[in-house]
């Protein structure tokens, strides 16, 4: 079904090629208005395909996910008989305790009395139910698209039992939907380089540019002259971010049938990362991450009256050093631009813009534009002014985002007890900035009357 979703999609991007191209043919500089109506149905009809596909995938990712922690729920046999090793017996115990456990302690804010299996599960495991605080770990390796996520997932299911520092590094549901919510939500993660730390002390990253030196021709018997390399570096802090309240209604903490680790934890994470990819982007530095439009420079300018051209772009993409553009460079822009740049043809007559084909939906591969992936980011600017940074391109992979591992999860109690509900915090640290070491990776277009 997926399959045929695709290819149906791919047949009205070639229609709407077609379209483009015959305009163009004609000597015309726009469409009528029985031709752009013709156009804006494909290319909705192609947004919602868009849509429809990778909604299948994640369902099919969540079934898959589904079916896995059923097999969980059955012991392995040789844990069951006794045959398999002391280590694995005990793996297989500590997750299904960490998991019960964890479930308690949800429920310990409520009015619902905590079974004995989750005070037992809590003593194996040292979570005290009555302390209002938890702390839990990231993963030291972060998931950047749907693709690594199965991976990851089963990495992590095979992690050991363990506590150290106080943060419980057991998968569970909840970390799960945490990560995958500050990946959704966060299109500068899938664009950047992520690094998890166990502590949130500044972490110094070093530069050097030398790119200005060469080498030199020596005659016999001639001393080597030095040149030395100015160094510098970048100090990644540990801004705290907060969730803020999450409210939670008792029945729907007594109802068996909601995940409520799950739940919970998609909506922590959607709210932080949510506001971190909007200081990954923008952010002025100081007091909050430099954002990536910030730290970038100025390339070439379109129009803001005119609109971006296909000469814009390639303005674009060659005002970075070509050592940046064969480290992996591409766009970023909002999603309202590339409805404009799915507009735009070449000197051909052919679309500059390219879907994602089968294989890019399902490995996170996003749509090209002159042959360099797009990442949409609707934190970048829609506007139309002098100034906006419409568009920005360059190795996006110099962005570093700094997390720390552990994240904090907050229960309050009393405090929402006369609504019949129970609040839940998440508190997580992170920063980051664009590693420039004076040769300029990223670049922007900007807009100009």
């Amino acid at each position: 079904m997926i399959k045929e979703l695709i290819e149906k999609r791919q047949r009205l991007h070639e229609e709407n090629a077609a379209l483009l191209k015959k305009v163009a043919q004609d000597g015309r500089d726009v469409m009528n208005g029985d031709e752009e109506a013709e156009w804006q149905g494909r290319d909705a009809a192609i947004e919602a395909l868009t849509k429809n596909i990778s909604m299948r995938l994640k369902q099919d990712q969540i079934e898959k996910s589904l079916a896995e922690v059923e097999e969980r729920k059955v012991e392995p046999a040789q844990v069951r008989d006794g045959s398999g090793s002391a280590a694995l017996r005990r793996l297989a115990q500590g997750k299904g305790d960490f998991s019960m456990a964890l479930r308690g302690w949800l429920l310990a804010g409520s009015d619902k009395p905590v079974q004995e299996a989750h005070r037992d599960a809590a003593a194996r495991v040292g979570i005290d139910l009555n302390q209002r605080i938890l702390n839990l770990n990231l993963s030291t390796r972060p998931p950047k698209h749907l693709g690594e996520l199965r991976e990851w997932e089963q990495e992590q299911r095979a992690q050991t039992v363990t506590t150290t520092g106080g943060g419980y590094a057991i998968p569970d549901e909840m970390m799960r939907s945490f990560e995958k919510a500050l990946l959704w939500y966060g299109g500068m993660r899938q664009a950047s380089t992520v690094i998890r730390t166990e502590s949130g002390a500044d972490l110094p990253i070093p530069t050097a540019n030398d790119t200005a030196q060469t080498g030199a021709i020596l005659d016999i018997n001639t001393q080597v002259s030095s040149q030395d390399v100015t160094f510098g570096q970048l100090v990644l802090k540990a801004f705290k971010y907060s969730s803020k309240q999450v409210l939670v209604p008792v029945e729907l903490m007594q109802d068996n049938a909601i995940n409520l680790p799950s739940v919970l934890g998609e909506m922590l994470g959607e709210r932080i990362g949510r506001i971190q990819n909007t200081h990954f982007t923008t952010g002025a530095g100081t007091t909050l991450p430099f954002g990536i439009t910030v730290q970038s420079v100025l390339g070439p300018t379109g129009s803001a009256g005119g609109g971006i051209t296909y000469a814009n772009l390639v303005d674009l993409e060659h005002s970075v050093d070509v050592a940046y553009r064969r480290q992996g460079a591409a766009f970023m822009m909002n999603d309202l631009k590339v409805a404009v740049l799915k507009k735009i043809v070449d000197g051909s007559q052919r679309p500059i813009w390219l879907p994602a084909d089968a294989s890019g939906m399902a490995t996170g591969a996003p749509a090209t534009l002159l042959g360099y992936p797009v990442f949409i980011n609707n934190d970048m600017s829609t506007a139309v002014t002098t100034g906006t940074k419409a568009i920005i391109f360059g190795a996006l992979s110099k962005y570093i985002i700094r997390d720390v591992v552990g994240v904090t999860l907050l229960r309050l109690d009393e405090r929402y007890a006369d609504y019949h509900q129970v609040a839940f915090l998440a508190f997580a640290r992170s920063d980051g900035n664009l590693l420039n070491a004076g040769t300029n990776p990223v670049k922007h277009l900007a807009l100009t009357t």
